[in-house]
């Protein structure tokens, strides 16, 4: 734990500190985000200062319980999510299969399109009208056959199975002649 005191303020605060590259820097504890630069001290000797950063004046990005600062007035930038779209069995796609997007209206769906004795059913999962993309996604194209399927003969029970066979036997008796 060290001790974050702003430029030209008299108040202190326990902080955690993390030195994240050349220009950014986090900061965790129970302190107000502020944009002034501040200076680092060890707990219990708040005269001696430890730490230097009157330059990162800047909010990076907000973090749970604390901040990120920036010394070249660089902010966070959430990446664009990347969206892909694949063709189930029985079908194809018509259009861009790979997009990178923040939001679900943005997207550009691309066309499903049956082979031949198949019809497009769905995307699975379904694809949200709108709202904001939280993670990369995958969509597959569901296509299903338009072919009936062929009938399938009940299965004979025990008692039937009998009568043929008793059927079948008097037939082979006739033709043997008795």
């Amino acid at each position: 734990m060290l001790n974050l005191q702003y430029v030209n303020e008299k108040t202190y605060y326990q902080i955690s500190f993390k030195y994240l590259s050349e220009n950014i820097v986090q900061i965790t504890g129970d302190f107000p985000i502020k944009t002034k630069g501040f200076n680092l001290s060890r707990i219990g000797s708040p005269e001696v200062i430890i730490g230097n950063y009157t330059d990162y004046k800047t909010v990076y990005k907000e973090i749970e319980n604390g901040a990120m600062f920036s010394n070249d007035d660089s902010v966070y930038v959430e990446p664009l999510k990347v969206v892909t779209f694949n063709a189930g069995f029985g079908g194809t796609l018509d259009g861009t299969t790979r997009q990178e997007v923040y939001n679900y209206e943005d997207l550009i769906i691309p066309t499903p399109i049956a082979d031949t004795d198949y019809e497009f059913v769905s995307w699975s999962p379904e694809i949200p009208l709108s709202g904001d993309i939280d993670g990369n996604k995958n969509f597959t194209a569901v296509f299903a056959s338009t072919l009936s399927e062929p009938e399938v003969e009940p299965e004979l029970t025990l008692e039937e199975r009998i009568t043929v066979v008793e059927g079948d036997i008097q037939k082979i008796n006739e033709a043997l002649g008795g």
